[in-house]
């Protein structure tokens, strides 16, 4: 960021504080992207650069300067910011910059998951017959065994695999075999491998 540009912030900031908290001692904190102030188990990140991420970097600032207490000003994304915020405890107070005026920003809900066509959803059978559990995410629809992707339905197609490479290998070397065969082959090892006592294996269970 511009030094000048820089500089522009930290005053905002300092302005917007003391407009509605009152006067007080506070020390300026860099934060990349924007401006930070400090006062005691206080603090206050004015967000410039990519708001839409910048709940991470707020956070991580707050934790270093040990506050308690954080506020976090954006000029926009301010109510996306505000939904994720609230997973946090204690939640930052997240606010919507309009010039010199401060308010609450509104968390907006999650978005709906949009409805599967028919022809993806009979695949949910094959999946749960299988072993797995069905799960749908963002319209797609995936089958899991211990929170482990092991299928996913795409284009129409069960694809059974754990991981983009894994399904594309499962194509290559298996191309006579039936998707239904080869989830519940796999099922079955992802199921015995993602169990407590067992050594480590590329399906990542507890060793």
């Amino acid at each position: 960021m511009p030094p000048d540009r820089a500089a522009l912030l930290r005053v905002k900031l300092a302005a917007l504080v003391r407009d509605h908290w009152g006067e007080a001692e506070r020390r300026p904190s860099p934060f990349p992207g924007g401006s930070a102030l400090a006062e005691g188990s206080r603090g206050w990140v004015l967000v410039d650069v990519d708001p839409e991420r910048a709940l991470g970097g707020a956070l991580a600032w707050g934790w270093r300067q040990k506050v308690e207490e954080l506020h976090v000003l954006v000029d926009a994304a301010g109510r996306g910011l505000a939904r994720r915020a609230g997973f946090f405890r204690p939640a930052p107070s997240v606010w919507a910059v309009d010039g010199r005026d401060l308010t609450p920003a509104e968390a907006t809900p999650l978005p709906d998951e949009p409805e599967l066509p028919l022809e993806t959803e009979v695949f949910a059978d094959l999946i749960r017959s299988a072993g797995a559990e069905p799960v749908v995410e963002h319209g797609v629809l995936r089958g899991e065994v211990l929170g482990l992707e092991v299928a996913r339905v795409e284009d129409g197609r069960l694809l059974v695999g754990v991981g983009k490479h894994d399904r594309e290998a499962h194509l290559l070397a298996h191309p006579d075999r039936t998707a239904a065969e080869g989830l519940t082959a796999t099922v079955e090892v992802v199921g015995h491998y993602r169990r407590t006592g067992v050594g480590a294996h590329p399906v990542g269970g507890p060793h």
